[in-house]
């Protein structure tokens, strides 16, 4: 026999999120006893909302509310809301101060799917398959394919060191106040084979390039390096982190904000050493939010720099100067064969109501790197379009991009194979300006 407390519950599991009038009219009762059905239901209840304007939700059966935790620069950890995983695959976030990368488009904070912020901490890449493997047959092997309760079950457990100031949960919390060991730099060909045989959990940065995280004397750091050797692929790996070490020095000498790197040549591997921007000091953290978690959100644009950046400009959630400066690091990818600038590869500093950009990285000329075992050796490169409406960035980024293809061809490391590539690829920007 179903109880009224039985048809509550089910009428719920239907409804999804209903007010206490839809749960009424549903069930027939008044207002006093839906009220009472809801209060004894005691702890299988979410209650969204305030006064009038609440409604009424079940708990995902399998997990709890959870707070979610953001650690400062100085270290300090700060509560910053409690998400709650609901039935019908929705996650309810009741924040402590409002913002608005906190509470979604519509500033409910109601999602239907997990957060975009934190389905942004999702293991990714190289890395990302690592982990997975580690994890077992009760994860899929690639991430992407993962569901929203896998993740919030991996960063529960396992999330302490993720890109970014969030953790989510004490247990993650308790792991993430442990401050890090320092790393010497003649330890990384050793963190380099632990992680290529699987045995080195890091924090997941993405990308499909062989890399790990650690802690320096220069501070966090990540590492991506090339394969052992000097054959005709491991040479082409040195000679793309070489390019992308100098893309971010012309870019910084130029004005642009990037990210510091360091090159490391240790036995028979080349090591990029990128400093983490969204670390300081030992154990304190900066907010960070990829594009794509942004776009998902916000625009739905789902490809492109400009265009979704636009679109953000348009609602008023990043500002010109922000959309000029990557405009200009977009231009000067393309000038220089960087076929990666997915919106992964761009992050933000979220704030109260806006987003600001963060340091460029990852600019290296991507279009000859190896492709299963192939080197692309053409160097047809597609040039940007001349748009008429910022002719100047087009001219300046081409004349950035000519002296960097310049410098790249005099490098010392640089394969003899890819500095023919560099010095045609100078002459085609040259004829082109």
């Amino acid at each position: 026999m179903n109880t009224a407390s039985d048809r509550l519950v089910q009428a719920l599991e239907r409804y999804g999120i209903a007010y206490s009038s839809e749960l009424q009219r549903e069930l027939c009762l008044s207002q006093a006893t839906v009220s009472r059905l809801l209060k004894a239901a005691g702890g299988r209840i979410y209650r969204l909302g305030k006064g009038r304007n609440s409604r009424y939700s079940l708990l995902h059966p399998l997990f709890t509310p959870q707070p979610l935790y953001r650690i400062n620069p100085a270290g300090i950890p700060e509560q910053l809301a409690e998400i709650a995983p609901l039935v019908q695959w929705r996650y309810a976030i009741d924040a402590a101060h409002h913002q608005r990368w906190l509470t979604g488009l519509d500033d409910s904070g109601l999602f239907d799917d997990l957060p975009n912020f934190l389905d942004d901490l999702r293991p990714q890449g190289f890395l990302g398959r690592q982990i997975a493997r580690q994890l077992g047959a009760s994860f899929p092997a690639d991430p992407r394919h993962w569901r929203a309760t896998q993740v919030w079950a991996y960063l529960l457990e396992f999330g302490a060191d993720m890109p970014g100031d969030l953790v989510l949960g004490e247990r993650a919390l308790a792991a993430a106040n442990h401050p890090p060991e320092e790393t010497p730099v003649d330890n990384y060909p050793a963190l380099a084979e632990r992680v290529l045989s699987g045995l080195l959990t890091t924090s997941s940065a993405g990308g499909e390039q062989p890399k790990f995280t650690t802690y320096t004397a220069n501070g966090h750091v990540m590492v991506k390096f090339s394969p052992r050797g000097h054959n005709p692929e491991a040479s082409r790996w040195r000679d793309i982190l070489i390019a992308e070490q100098l893309a971010g020095d012309v870019l910084r000498e130029a004005g642009l904000a990037t990210a510091t790197s360091r090159l490391h040549e240790r036995e028979g591997r080349l090591f990029l050493e990128v400093q983490r921007f969204e670390r300081q000091d030992a154990t304190g953290r900066r907010p960070m939010i990829s594009l794509t978690a942004i776009d998902a959100e916000f625009s739905g644009i789902g490809h492109d720099w400009p265009s979704t950046l636009r679109r953000l400009l348009g609602m008023k959630l990043v500002n010109d100067a922000d959309l000029q400066t990557a405009l200009f690091a977009h231009l000067f990818g393309q000038w220089i064969g960087n076929t990666d600038m997915h919106l992964g590869n761009l992050s933000f500093h979220p704030t109260e109501t806006t987003f600001r950009l963060l340091p460029l990285y990852d600019m290296a000329p991507m279009r000859w790197a190896p492709v299963r075992g192939e080197l692309p050796q053409s160097v047809n490169l597609p040039l940007p379009v001349r748009d008429p409406r910022d002719e100047v960035s087009w001219f300046k980024s081409g004349t950035l991009a000519m002296e960097f293809w310049g410098r790249l061809s005099e490098a010392r490391r640089l394969s003899s194979a890819f500095r023919q590539i560099a010095e045609q690829a100078r002459c085609m920007v040259s004829n082109s300006l």
